[in-house]
């Protein structure tokens, strides 16, 4: 009979590496910016800071280019200029170059403007290990650069690869190291 895996759950934002960009939003955050807009590549983090910072009261909109019906967006950030609540919001793109309602754009120009890139191999590995710091789970680096020099760089991605290999260690009884990578990468 195999190890019972417990649903230990999403690993929580005290996990979060900062990555290029996302110091500017942090510190945006706990400041007194009341509006907001960050922009950057899937895979940056846009959603994940969205997340954090929904939870700390900002009302935020993701993915901006793709909305056609802007009128809460319009509505939040009229609000949030005269004082009532912060808005936070995400695209691929500047908002000047997002085709949105001129009084839109405007509005939202106003706000810090924040550029957030793809995590490097450094900040990918620090990724690494702070969801194994999550799990209190020690794994060494040759096991992060082994996963890294195969996986996605998208931090999902390499998310649930951690994930699958955590699995994978758990059902067999194993530490993560390289050969459990290995398994799990040979399928």
């Amino acid at each position: 009979m195999g190890q019972m895996v417990l649903p230990l759950g999403e690993i929580t934002d005290a996990a979060w590496v900062p990555t290029r960009g996302s110091a500017a939003i942090w510190e945006a955050l706990a400041g007194d910016a009341v509006v907001m807009c960050m922009f950057g590549p899937h895979g940056c983090g846009k959603s994940h800071i969205l997340k954090i910072a929904a939870g700390q009261g900002w009302t935020t909109f993701d993915d901006v280019e793709t909305w056609a019906d802007v009128d809460g967006l319009f509505h939040a950030t009229n609000a949030a200029l005269q004082g009532h609540g912060r808005v936070l919001v995400s695209s691929q793109m500047p908002v000047a170059q997002v085709a949105l309602l001129p009084d839109v754009k405007s509005r939202l120009l106003l706000g810090a403007q924040v550029e957030l890139g793809l995590p490097d191999d450094t900040e990918l590995r620090a990724m690494w290990q702070a969801w194994a710091a999550a799990r209190q789970l020690e794994i060494a680096d040759a096991v992060a650069d082994f996963v890294l020099a195969r996986a996605s760089r998208n931090p999902g991605a390499l998310r649930a690869c951690f994930e699958q290999l955590d699995a994978l260690g758990l059902a067999e009884k194993r530490a993560l190291t390289v050969p459990l990578a290995r398994a799990l990468f040979l399928g």
